[in-house]
């Protein structure tokens, strides 16, 4: 949680450099068709958590680490949805695929969480009005210096402790069906477009969008049933909402996962 309301309005662009970080990765391996030298010759990073992440990838690569294996190392700087992306494209050979699908769930999720932050301008906005109505009687009272500073000490205050009430807002925000589902579509869609296999996509979408009781649902099928089952089996009676079932079943059906899947998850998106 951050206390500055600056450091937590900050926080969401986390998510856009990410975005920018693979993506830069992932022109440039396209460009060199060499992990280790487009590693080093893509664009410097911004901020100093991926600018670490790109070093200690350039790092381990030198010491003939598999770059998959460099990240698994590091879930502080790549967390699983990449690591598994990661690790999933270098073993097929598309790395330059999953770079773009991280990319690209990441500039979603940007775009998701910004929308979030629209909440919170008319509060913002209140709270410094009424760091200069408040104080208003001191005025009378006790002169304009006296106002003069309880407006300076109303507008630090905010500043220093008003991430607390953005960070929770945040926090509701990423626990509320409106930001888990499409986080949840976005993923399983993703995840199955990186490479991944159907439980492994179902228990990725499940841990990035914080719905527990799917991915307890996943751990309590026995690992040989699930290499065998569909998408549809394995969800069913996992609390995926009815609306993600249907279009899981007619993904199914059709074997057109990708497309069913990213079209649905883009619905969940539009405004209502």
């Amino acid at each position: 949680m951050h206390l500055t309301l600056v450091g937590a309005l900050r926080s969401l662009e986390r998510l856009r450099m990410r975005s920018a970080f693979y993506r830069s990765w992932e022109v440039e391996l396209r460009r060199a068709q060499d992990i280790p030298l487009s590693v080093s010759q893509m664009d410097a990073p911004e901020g100093a958590e991926l600018t670490e992440a790109r070093g200690y990838l350039i790092e381990g690569i030198a010491k003939g680490r598999p770059v998959g294996v460099v990240a698994k190392l590091r879930p502080d700087l790549f967390p699983t949805f990449d690591q598994l992306l990661i690790n999933t494209g270098e073993g097929f050979g598309t790395l330059h695929e999953s770079l773009r699908v991280l990319s690209e769930y990441y500039m979603r999720d940007h775009a998701r969480m910004a929308r979030i932050r629209g909440w919170i301008t008319i509060p913002l906005i209140v709270g410094i009005m009424a760091a200069f109505v408040i104080p208003y009687p001191l005025l009378w009272d006790r002169g304009g210096g006296a106002y003069s500073a309880a407006i300076i000490a109303g507008i630090v205050g905010m500043y220093a402790l008003g991430g607390i009430p953005v960070s929770l807002v945040y926090s509701l925000a990423n626990r509320s069906k409106r930001v888990q589902r499409p986080r949840f579509a976005w993923a399983l869609a993703m995840g199955l477009e990186g490479g991944l296999t159907f439980a492994g996509a179902a228990r990725l979408a499940a841990t990035v969008s914080n719905i527990v009781p799917i991915g307890r649902h996943l751990d309590g099928i026995p690992g040989k049933e699930l290499k065998t089952m569909t998408l549809t089996a394995m969800l069913d009676g996992s609390g995926v909402w009815p609306a993600m079932l249907e279009q899981i079943r007619k993904a199914d059906e059709s074997s057109e996962y990708l497309s069913t899947l990213r079209v649905f998850a883009a619905n969940l998106e539009s405004p209502p």
